[in-house]
């Protein structure tokens, strides 16, 4: 099988299911519990919180375990909207369904939230002129943005955005999902409020994550229970997945430059060979180029031999995409285009030259 869908998400590093296998068996404890055994599993928790606030530089007391970025983007909206007052949202119609369907929720809960969407160029970059008339109109507004499409790859300009945050006194929540773990990212100076992230895309377990949220704000739990996450989040603490996180981080991380140059070099070589295979292709927001440096998401013509494209290549051993796995394209299909068919590609450290060579094969053998 040739795996070209590490947006969706990314098989976890062999040191990553080492250390959780051996702390599943050897650190089984509550870490709620007293006892040595309850002990020694807080210390694993607060050791990978530790770990990650420095690869973060975030301070320790600003990080809480969830299960996922979802879990984190709805306990984010929820405290804003119960705890924060906040009644006006300004939002993007792009965004995760993570985050339509809470603030489409809390709309429902709370009737008098207005909720405003901003306004997107021809290549799907973020109107910052339209954020900024949104923020002057809805003074103390809840911004929620996402750093990276996570169908496109197109990537928000956080510190520009942060500013106009700030000029009008907004909070900014940004669902980092798609960028934590592919860049080396300041949370403490990029500004926001709220980041969320899902350690699945970076290597790490599926089911952990956590909410970032700056010091000085307080918000409640969304989930209650026994009070653990220093209240923010009950529930025992999947231990063994907080640290398999922590270590996939710290992996993905270390030497991001090379990384970074090395992913980028496959993906213009795939651009190139698309290109000369099917001239009438397009690229999806700033795919081709810029953005997220792992995604390149392609519109081909549709016809008989592209409307089931992702399929044919599924039959041949090839994974990739329709858009994103929570959304199935659905931010590229809001354009109201069908006569396109639009396939996601994602790359990671682990693709090959030769898997290219093979995906441009099979896509020869479907198309021509």
């Amino acid at each position: 099988m040739i795996y070209l869908d590490y947006a969706a998400s990314t098989p976890p590093y062999p040191q990553v299911v080492c250390l959780m296998s051996e702390i599943m068996q050897q650190s089984f404890g509550n870490p709620s519990s007293i006892h040595d055994q309850g002990r020694k599993a807080r210390v694993i928790i607060e050791e990978a919180r530790k770990e990650i606030s420095a690869l973060l530089n975030v301070p320790t007391a600003s990080l809480f375990f969830t299960s996922g970025g979802s879990e984190a983007i709805n306990t984010a909206i929820s405290g804003c909207v119960f705890d924060l007052g906040i009644r006006n949202i300004i939002t993007s119609e792009r965004e995760h369904p993570a985050v339509l369907n809470a603030v489409k929720r809390m709309k429902l809960l709370v009737p008098e939230i207005k909720v405003s969407f901003v306004t997107h160029h021809d290549n799907l970059n973020v109107n910052q002129e339209d954020l900024e008339k949104l923020a002057a109109g809805n003074s103390g507004a809840l911004v929620i943005l996402m750093h990276a499409n996570n169908e496109t790859g197109n990537l928000l300009p956080l510190k520009n955005v942060e500013k106009i945050c700030r000029t009008h006194h907004a909070l900014l929540l940004s669902d980092t999902v798609q960028t934590i773990g592919k860049y080396s990212i300041d949370l403490s100076e990029s500004g926001v409020d709220f980041a969320t992230c899902s350690a699945h895309k970076f290597h790490g377990p599926r089911g952990a994550g956590f909410l970032y949220v700056k010091p000085g704000i307080r918000i409640n739990a969304l989930i209650q229970g026994g009070g653990q996450e220093r209240n923010l989040r009950s529930g025992t603490e999947n231990v063994a997945a907080i640290a398999g996180m922590a270590e996939a981080l710290k992996i993905s991380l270390t030497d991001i430059g090379k990384k970074i140059t090395q992913v980028q070099n496959l993906k213009a070589e795939f651009v190139g060979k698309l290109k000369k295979l099917c001239p009438e292709i397009q690229f999806n927001g700033t795919s081709e180029n810029a953005g997220l440096y792992n995604t390149l998401s392609v519109s081909f013509p549709f016809n008989e031999k592209t409307s089931a494209l992702v399929y044919l290549l599924d039959m041949k051993g090839i994974a990739v995409s329709g858009g994103s796995a929570c959304a199935s394209g659905a931010i590229i299909k809001a354009e109201g285009d069908t006569s396109k068919v639009n396939v996601r590609f994602s790359f990671s450290t682990l693709t090959t030259k030769d898997e290219i060579e093979q995906v441009i094969h099979a896509l020869s053998e479907i198309l021509c």
